[in-house]
């Protein structure tokens, strides 16, 4: 029986890909929310010019989630579509706590395989013979990685696995 539905294994799968992407988009996102909130907060007095003199309003903005990015990504050369991402840095957390799991865990090497097919995407033959292990080890230990993190994004309320 398998923990994760097909949809949340390609969820999860996805939102890997598109790391970087996606931290582009929240950093975006972040800098837009600043700037409509009258720039940066360097004194707490309020003023015509300072629109958040509200330090903990200011500190609340800063650190609260954003809700959604949208991104932007290659279906086929020269064929882009855009995708909606929820709950983006909360998947940035799942890729974090994931990659750190592995890395000081107790096989480093699945920490390869997470670098080699999410972050350099290649293919898997390359990365199985690159690392020094079969195809039968490599896809054992890509099911952990997905469901590590699918048990991370469950936990972070932006996945339901029942």
């Amino acid at each position: 029986m398998e923990i994760l539905s097909r949809e949340n294994r390609k969820k999860i799968e996805k939102r890997f890909f598109y790391r970087d992407k996606i931290l582009k988009a929240v950093e975006l996102e972040r800098e837009k929310l600043i700037k409509a909130n009258g720039g940066a907060h360097e004194n707490i007095g309020a003023s015509p010019t300072n629109k958040t003199s509200d330090p903990v309003g200011w500190r609340g903005m800063q650190l609260a989630d954003i809700p959604s990015v949208t991104i932007e990504i290659e279906i086929a050369p020269g064929k882009k579509q855009t995708e909606l991402i929820d709950w983006p840095e909360r998947w940035l957390r799942v890729i974090e706590r994931t990659q750190s799991k592995f890395a000081n865990g107790a096989c480093p090497l699945a920490a390869d395989l997470i670098r080699w097919r999410y972050i350099k995407k290649e293919k898997p033959e390359a990365t199985y013979m690159e690392i020094g292990i079969d195809k039968a080890t490599y896809y054992n230990w890509l099911d952990g990685i997905i469901n590590f993190a699918g048990m991370v994004a469950a936990e972070l309320h932006i996945i339901k696995i029942i």
